[in-house]
This record gives structure tokens, C-alpha cells and sequence, in this order.
């Protein structure tokens, strides 16, 4: 997946969840730290995602999920996502990167 698609995921997230800033975990979340990271390095079809400031909103997000007209459309999606999906260390939010 290119950096483009994830910055359209996150703009159409945007969208849904009435949110502006966003968590993006898994491979994905590599774009944040590394904007020139190879592409073929990431080659998953999801971003994981889930909306910062209203994460009661992420559910939404299966809009433009998995099997979607949005993931038929474009080959990518977002997976909707909260704090629980992955084990994060405890001070996790003071190292994260902003999505520009």
C-alpha cells in the first residue's frame, strides 16, 4: 500500500467519523515515522485505524472496510480498530508518530 492510499483512508475516515486526527497501528502506522519507506515493503491491502479524539466512532468506519464498495473500488481498506486490538506498551501514546 502507498502512502497515498493511507493519507485517502485517513481523509475518508475523516469523513466518517467526524474526527481529525487518527491511531493507526500494524505495518501501516510505518508511513507516520518513515515518509520514504519503500512500497514494496508494505504490502498489506488494511490500514488499522481508529478515530483519536472519538474512538466510539471507529465502529463507522466498516463503511469503507473490508469487502466494501470503497475496498472493491480502490483494493485498500481500513480496519477499524481500538486500543484493545493489539498489546501496546504502557507509555505507547508518548511515542507516536503525527500523520501528515
Amino acid at each position: 500500500m502507498r502512502r497515498s492510499h493511507v493519507e485517502h483512508v485517513v481523509r475518508a475516515a475523516g469523513k466518517i467519523c467526524e474526527d481529525t486526527e487518527f491511531f493507526i497501528i500494524g505495518s501501516q502506522s510505518l508511513d507516520g515515522k518513515y515518509p520514504d519507506l519503500a512500497d514494496a515493503i508494505l504490502v498489506s491491502q488494511e490500514v488499522d485505524i481508529f478515530a483519536r479524539n472519538k474512538p466510539q466512532h471507529s465502529d463507522f468506519l466498516n463503511v469503507i472496510g473490508v469487502d466494501s464498495p470503497f475496498h472493491q473500488t480502490h483494493g485498500y481498506y481500513a480496519d477499524p480498530v481500538d486500543e484493545r486490538t493489539a498489546v501496546l506498551p504502557r507509555d505507547w501514546k508518548s511515542r507516536i508518530s503525527i500523520f501528515k
